[in-house]
């Protein structure tokens, strides 16, 4: 998945849970890195 597309999705789940979201991207992107 595209990183501006998840972005996206993110916006698009609302605020509240943006964060819980961004949390668990970075945790992804660090394990896939």
């Amino acid at each position: 998945m595209d990183f501006k597309t998840v972005m996206q999705e993110l916006e698009a789940l609302g605020k509240e849970r943006t964060k819980k979201y961004t949390y668990l991207m970075v945790r992804m992107s660090r394990f896939l890195a």
